[in-house]
């Protein structure tokens, strides 16, 4: 090809995407398949919350446009849906505000429907051994199975100030953000750890098939060590512990036999009283989810270990709201119900254990 033929080539090619730019409009665009998309920019969950909720869209012209495009004009059937691109600014907040999910190599994956099923063996193949023209003994024991990841329906009700909405900024974002954040990821924390199933997830403390040890006494390393055993003996390694902050607290305050605190095996600072930050390696993360009472006599709490890439979370992407000015009108604030649907699976429940019975 010539020089000039290249150049023209470059030009056309240069044209046709600046042609393609100019037909984007801001805030959504259709698909070739007529789908709705947002556009990455600038949005305002603060604003998209105002219109839904007071059907003020001053200044708010492109949460409008998306809130429409949606097919979203009215807001009064059951909630309505917050777009992917604000949904992904809270649930990325999770990330770093819900101990569990932070947990290292948890898996977390966006579900189209309400349920994924995995296949799984039961009962593994058996190894036979013979010489060279022997009759290889046939093996009827192997099984397979599935498991099941259903996501479940989360609700968090929340108050906002009217003040708050009418004076929405990017201050003010960030704030409305971080808080339904922090709600979500409290709720979820709980439910992961010890939720009762049904209605709920199945969380490790009330899981049967999760590895369990009961001490109904205070924890030294060697508690943890012990249950760290119990998950290798299932060719899995502890490489995290979950535990109420009462608990680290206990650990941290351990000394040896000359009254020093322990060294270099929980993360404490060498001489000194300080946080307990790891057990042999395995990060150790602290939340008050994890409660400090009956579990399972009245003062007890409990811990769980485990190697968390074989806990699976599973999410709808979006985040549904529904607002409501009737309940909290003498106090002038407006009521959120923010809806998510979340679940998790234990791939491997013999690679955790829970160690129970742990008083102060």
């Amino acid at each position: 090809m010539k020089k000039e033929e290249v150049e023209i080539l470059m030009a056309t090619f240069a044209k046709g995407i600046a042609g393609i730019s100019k037909t984007s409009t801001s805030g959504v665009r259709k698909t070739a398949s007529g789908d709705v998309e947002v556009i990455e920019e600038n949005l305002s969950i603060t604003k998209y919350i105002r219109g839904i909720a007071l059907q003020n869209w001053n200044n708010a012209e492109a949460e409008e446009k998306i809130f429409k495009a949606l097919g979203q004009d009215n807001a009064a059937a059951g909630g309505v849906f917050v777009p992917t691109t604000l949904s992904n600014e809270i649930i990325e907040l999770l990330k770093d505000t819900a101990v569990v999910r932070s947990m290292p190599g948890v898996q977390v994956i966006n579900l189209p429907g309400d349920k994924l099923k995995m296949n799984s063996v039961t009962d593994p193949p058996v190894i036979s051994w013979g010489s060279e023209a022997g009759t290889i003994a046939e093996d009827t024991g192997l099984q397979f199975g599935s498991k099941e990841l259903e996501l479940k329906k989360a609700q968090v009700l929340y108050k906002m100030s009217r003040e708050l909405l009418d004076n929405a900024n990017t201050s003010v974002d960030q704030i409305v953000r971080t808080e339904i954040a922090a709600a979500l990821a409290l709720e979820e924390d709980k439910v992961f750890l010890e939720g009762t199933g049904g209605q709920k997830p199945l969380g490790f403390y009330f899981n049967p098939r999760v590895e369990s040890t009961t001490i109904s006494t205070t924890p030294t390393y060697d508690t943890f060590k012990d249950a760290a055993i119990r998950v290798r003996y299932n060719q899995a390694e502890v490489d995290g512990w979950v535990m109420n902050p009462r608990t680290a607290h206990t650990l941290s305050k351990l000394k040896d036999g000359a009254g020093r605190y322990a060294k270099n095996q929980g993360g404490v600072p060498d001489g000194n009283f300080g946080k307990v930050t790891n057990i042999d390696g395995a990060v150790v993360k602290q939340t008050t989810q994890v409660p400090i009472v009956n579990r399972s006599a009245a003062d007890d709490s409990y811990a769980v270990g485990g190697q968390w890439k074989y806990f699976l979370i599973g999410q709808k992407p979006n985040i549904r709201i529904e607002t409501s000015m009737h309940h909290s009108f003498a106090t002038d604030q407006i009521d959120l119900r923010m809806v998510s649907f979340v679940g998790n699976l234990v791939k491997q429940p013999g690679a955790f254990v829970v160690v129970k019975g742990i008083q102060a």
